[in-house]
């Protein structure tokens, strides 16, 4: 503890020092794919249909916002003091955009080949993801649903230069109060929310209408407050602020939070009731894993499906679509129901490490290449003992035109 109260922590360049975080990502994908599941309806009765959907309605938007605040807190964790800005843009485009344009190239030909034929209005906006700025559904969700995450990572990847030198600046003493103060900003978009935009009509099991969802949970402005927050928050690590919350206490936290979100009404439900647990789970576990301790998420397994979730994002809605579920359109029994989506998730962690192995990470290899940098601050303290290109961060998916959130 001491080590981390005198220096500030940064990885070895080449090792990863927060393999849990990698796991993490694992179990958040798998429960965004698990939603998606739930709203399509795959089983016979539809009373279950319907209270899987009513209590699994908002998973994907606690897996959408612990993303978003991983993506802050990895890329302030292994920010270095001498790259330049158009060195980590160049970096962070060549790790979305080639995917992104080859599964949107998918997905055209795929709704093309279904009679489903796209416009350039549908299009163009995802392919240049800019799509999230706009609550028009049809634009917004476009020809691959997933990406509407991208447009707003990017914004954080545009800013996050400007940020980081600015939030760096904080003193270690004001760090949990400007946490704080992040919370109460995104409590204060949910109480703006809940007063101008209108709450007509509801989205059924959301409690909430789509002009207020978009506002609250997919604007990338407002979600550049979860960003902001995983910034401050590995601050708070790094500076030697944390206070040692063990990773099962923040864990058992989220069960409350989205029990919350679950019965508050309108807007409130929507982010943040899970904002404080996911802060203290991500923080957490980066301190497990620097203190050497053994974690679940450290596991082999975890970790390699955890490399696979960008491309699984990208993906699986696809498959689920397009694959055996999708095309059969019908139901099933509870075990035959139960078979089917073990098929598709098979599948789609085959379609992802396809998709990761042998596209995304030699082309973001090649185009993404950069000079060696120097890392700032002291020596590690933990082990390193995760996957050799470290944790990177990955934005959330979300689902196409026919699996809404």
């Amino acid at each position: 503890m001491s080590s981390l109260r005198h220096a500030e922590q940064r990885p070895q360049r080449g090792r990863s020092l927060l393999p849990s975080l990698v796991g993490m990502r694992c179990v958040s994908s798998t429960a965004v794919f698990v939603l998606h599941i739930v709203q399509v309806g795959v089983f016979t009765d539809q009373a279950l249909n319907e209270n899987l959907n009513e209590y699994f309605g908002k998973i994907g938007f606690v897996s959408v916002g612990f993303f978003f605040m991983l993506s802050g807190f990895i890329l302030a964790w292994t920010a270095r003091e001498d790259d330049r800005p158009t060195s980590f843009w160049r970096r962070r485009l060549a790790r979305i955009f080639p995917s992104h344009l080859l599964v949107c190239l998918a997905a055209v030909l795929l709704l093309t080949e279904r009679g489903m034929d796209p416009t350039w209005g549908d299009t163009l906006p995802s392919l240049f993801l800019v799509q999230a700025w706009t609550s028009d559904e049809v634009v917004f969700w476009g020809v691959n649903g997933p990406s509407w995450s991208l447009s707003v990572e990017l914004l954080f990847y545009l800013s996050f230069p400007l940020l980081y030198r600015v939030i760096r600046r904080i003193p270690a003493r004001w760090l949990w109060l400007s946490a704080g103060s992040v919370v109460a900003g995104i409590a204060a978009v949910a109480v703006v929310a809940h007063l101008v935009v209108s709450a007509a009509p509801e989205t059924p099991f959301i409690n909430a209408s789509w002009n207020q969802q978009w506002t609250v949970f997919n604007h990338p402005a407002t979600r550049m407050l979860d960003f902001v927050l995983g910034i401050v928050m590995a601050r708070i690590l790094q500076t030697g602020r944390w206070i040692r919350i063990p990773l099962g206490a923040a864990l058992l936290a989220v069960v409350p939070g989205y029990l919350c979100s679950l019965w508050l009404p309108g807007t409130f439900g929507l982010v943040l009731p899970t904002t404080i647990p996911l802060a203290l789970i991500v923080t957490s576990a980066a301190a497990a894993d620097l203190a050497g301790e053994r974690t679940f998420f450290q596991r082999r397994t975890m970790v390699r499906l955890g490399e696979l979730a960008f491309a699984f994002y990208l993906t699986h809605t696809l498959v689920i679509i397009f694959g055996p579920i999708g095309r059969a359109e019908r139901t099933w029994p509870l075990l035959q129901a139960l078979g089917m989506i073990a098929l598709t998730y098979v599948l789609s962690i085959a379609v992802a490490w396809v998709l990761c192995h042998g596209f995304e990470r030699p082309v973001s290899r090649r185009i993404g290449k950069s000079r060696p940098r120097t890392p700032v601050g002291a020596q590690r303290t933990g082990p390193a003992d995760g996957p050799a290109d470290g944790p990177a961060d990955g934005p959330a998916l979300e689902p196409t035109a026919d699996l809404k959130n």
